[in-house]
């Protein structure tokens, strides 16, 4: 068996001289180091051993971090929140006012028409006019004389439409009628004939025209 040299023993000697030695002074640092302590931390600073106390009341924290943009490429812009829309942003829109149709008015039906009328023997236009919706006037208007009034013939009369006096009569306003004889003959004031017919102030009548009476 081969002997070891003396220097790799004194090597091993010194080695193990040091790392004793070394262990003795680590833990008599770790013996006298003082406890720190809760929420603190030793460092150096500019070769000088300090402590640092933290406040967990004052630390920095986020408060509703923003959400993580994903991939933003050169050119894109984040998007501001909206802010949340005030009172009066909220009201309402204003109703557009849809204006109200006007009524239409309904046409009056034409004063006068035609009913199928059979001349009776010897019978004169004088006789036909004793009817009040009919004259002689309004007869002469719409072309019958008496060479039409043939005995059993039947003639196209013309007469007052009664629905152009609804509620009332139609009168047919003879030649030689005034508004006074209209209404004497009638039994109705002339101030009433003048007010249901809208006559003028000189209660003009025209011969062949339409009265509405009582």
């Amino acid at each position: 068996m081969q002997k070891a040299k003396p220097s790799i023993i004194v090597t091993l000697i010194v080695m193990a001289i040091i790392l004793a030695i070394g262990s003795i002074l680590a833990l008599s640092y770790l013996q006298r180091r003082p406890e720190l302590p809760d929420n603190s931390y030793q460092t150096t600073v500019e070769d000088v051993v300090v402590v640092i106390n933290m406040d967990p009341a004052k630390r920095v924290r986020l408060v509703n971090p923003p959400p993580v943009q994903a991939d933003l490429q050169p050119g894109d812009q984040t998007t501001e929140p909206s802010a949340a829309p005030s009172a009066q942003d909220q009201q309402p829109a204003p109703t557009e006012t849809v204006p109200t149709p006007e009524p239409t008015a309904v046409p009056r039906p034409d004063p006068v028409i035609f009913i199928d009328y059979v001349v009776q023997p010897n019978e004169y236009l004088y006789d036909i006019a004793l009817r009040l919706d009919t004259s002689i006037a309004l007869m002469a208007q719409e072309g019958i004389d008496q060479a039409d009034l043939i005995a059993g013939q039947t003639i196209k009369l013309p007469v007052g439409n009664p629905d152009y006096c609804p509620g009332r009569r139609p009168y047919a306003v003879g030649e030689n009628d005034t508004a006074y004889s209209i209404s004497h003959r009638l039994n109705v004031t002339v101030e009433e004939l003048r007010e249901i017919n809208n006559l003028d102030d000189n209660y003009t009548v025209y011969a062949g025209g339409i009265l509405c009476v009582p």
